[in-house]
């Protein structure tokens, strides 16, 4: 029946049979295959776990680090919201590492000096600052005060005078000399009064650098500045300048000020150029101050013409093309660089004057800002600022990675801030009246990541210290801090 199907039946008992040899090797093989195959598969992906985990520890621990930056805001999210609000101060000031904040405030008994934390808005200490100074709503009152360390405690040294200026029934500008002026020293931890000390001549005002508070005082025609220890009062050294001192007129009380920075004290309001006095009390030669970060690394000084030289740390360095571009956040990976704005942006050493890049705007794929207005310095990238773009640049050769323009079209931008994590580019409308501030958050890649929802009714959005402050409308004698 050869062209007959055959019928085979089989018995239960062939299926339980040993398999060859040969068949048995080949399963054996395949599920070896299958087991190595299911194990490659964990390696990779166990190791990709790894590598992510990796990465993300590393930018956990970059982050950390820029937030240790100055300047650097504490993290934000999609939606700022009022966080607390406090008086608005005649002085204010976040020592150390920013999570206190200090505070001048005018109550009806005179000026109290406090400290709020600045994370909760919690009121640590409150003491009055001047309880022998005139009352009153403190119009024309002086009010100047520094942080400070004393031996191994954090100090706030005020100046305490009745010395103040008052306008009369014409509105002219009257000044009533000081009887009295003392140097007041409160401990930042709590508010305890260490130490006061008197000064003899008239005081325009005072300022602090760790361990000295240098006091500017007129004397006749002569403006006198004298650094002295700010726990004992023992004068460290002084300076005179003859016949810089103004006359008061016309509502101008004829005072001179102090500002700090580039590891000097600027005394401005002067007849001529400010006078630069570095901390140790070397006089630098008579400059107008151009720019400089309060009590920053580094000042811009002009001396008239196309240049500036830059002050760093008491060290002046050769002259550089101006105009200088403030930069409010350098990570220091860059080394130290300072910037100038004239077409385009230039980088330089600060000492020797070397121009290290320099970038102009014909050379962007779009149009970039003719002058640019701040720069943040993070990770080796510039990213620098003019009313209507943000230009990201390599910080070794100046090569554009990107630029964006405001969005939307119509707001002039007014500072570019960052919180480590991405940048946040605040601006307000440039065609109406508004001064309410948009804040657009950017990916430091340049890609945006919307509009951060902000509270109803605040207007001038800026930061301070690692926060951004604001107010609620033009009359409001609150500030009020967004988180």
């Amino acid at each position: 029946m050869s062209g007959d199907l055959q019928r085979v039946e089989l018995d239960e008992g062939v299926l339980d049979e040993p398999v060859s040899p040969r068949t048995a090797e080949t399963e054996r093989r395949r599920r070896r295959w299958a087991r190595g195959l299911v194990a490659g598969a964990a390696v990779v992906v166990g190791g990709l776990v790894v590598a992510q985990s990796v990465i993300d520890a590393r930018e956990r621990a970059v982050f950390e680090k820029l937030q240790a930056v100055p300047g650097v805001l504490s993290p934000i999210g999609d939606e700022l919201a009022v966080a607390f609000e406090v008086a608005s101060p005649w002085w204010l000031d976040f020592p150390g590492d920013r999570s206190t904040l200090l505070t001048v405030v005018w109550s009806d008994d005179g000026p109290r000096l406090r400290s709020t934390d600045a994370a909760t808005g919690t009121l640590r200490w409150d003491v009055p600052l001047a309880p022998d100074a005139p009352r009153g709503d403190g119009r024309g009152a002086q009010v100047h005060c520094g942080s400070g360390v004393a031996g191994d405690r954090a100090v706030v040294a005020c100046l305490d005078t009745d010395g103040r200026y008052e306008w009369d029934e014409a509105d002219d500008l009257v000044v009533l000399p000081a009887t009295y002026a003392r140097v007041v020293v409160h401990a930042q931890d709590d508010g305890a009064r260490l130490v006061a000390w008197d000064l003899e001549e008239p005081v325009d005002g005072i300022a602090v650098h760790e361990d000295q508070v240098f006091v500017l005082a007129r004397d006749g025609e002569d403006v006198r500045l004298s650094a002295h220890d700010v726990a004992t009062g023992e004068e460290n050294w002084e300076r005179t300048f003859l016949g810089a001192a103004r006359e008061p007129s016309d509502g101008d009380p004829g005072n001179a000020w102090l500002s700090q920075g580039g590891g000097a004290v600027v005394v401005s309001g002067l007849r001529g150029d400010d006078r630069v006095v570095t901390y140790s009390g070397q006089v630098l030669p008579a400059r107008t101050v151009s720019w400089g970060e309060a009590d920053g690394p580094a000042l811009f000084l002009s001396h008239g013409g196309a240049s500036v030289e830059v002050l760093l740390d008491g060290v002046l360095g050769e002259e550089i093309e101006r105009e200088p571009v403030p930069t409010s956040v350098d990570d220091g990976s860059l080394g130290r660089l300072v910037f100038t704005t004239s077409q385009g942006l230039s980088a330089w050493h600060p000492v020797t004057g070397e121009r290290l890049w320099s970038w102009g705007a014909e050379n962007s794929a779009d149009v970039g800002p003719a002058a640019f207005d701040g720069a943040l310095v993070l990770r080796g990238d510039v990213y620098a600022w003019g009313m209507s773009r943000v230009v990201a640049f390599d910080g070794e050769d100046g090569r554009e990675l990107w630029s964006r323009a405001a969005s939307p079209d119509d707001r002039m931008i007014r500072s570019v801030e960052t919180d480590g994590r991405r940048l946040y580019v605040l601006s307000e409308d440039s065609v109406s009246s508004s001064s309410e501030t948009a804040v657009e958050a950017l990916t430091f890649a340049g890609r945006s990541e919307g509009q951060i929802r902000m509270p109803s009714g605040v207007i001038w959005t800026s930061r301070l210290g690692d926060q951004l402050w604001t107010r609620r409308d033009e009359g409001s004698d609150v500030l009020v801090v967004l988180r």
